[in-house]
C-alpha cells in the first residue's frame, strides 16, 4: 500500500508493484477516482509517481 499527495497537496492512496527501482500501480483520490501511475524510488520508502497526463505524486510506502 502507498499513500501520499498530488501536485496540489491532495491526499491519494493506492497500490503499487515495484521491481528494482521502477514499477507501476493505481492511485485513488479522495473522490475515489482511479489513476494508473508509473513509479520510481527516489529514496528509502519514498517514490515519485507520474500518471499518463504527466501529473506527479509524492508517495510513501506503508511498512505493513
Amino acid at each position: 500500500n502507498a499513500y501520499g499527495i498530488d501536485s496540489e497537496g491532495n491526499e491519494v492512496t493506492g497500490s503499487i508493484s515495484v521491481d528494482g527501482k521502477y514499477g507501476n500501480g493505481i492511485l485513488f483520490n479522495a473522490n475515489g477516482e482511479e489513476t494508473d501511475i508509473n513509479v520510481e524510488w527516489i529514496s528509502y520508502g519514498k517514490l515519485i509517481a507520474t500518471d499518463e497526463d504527466g501529473n506527479e505524486y509524492e508517495l510513501f510506502v506503508d511498512e505493513d
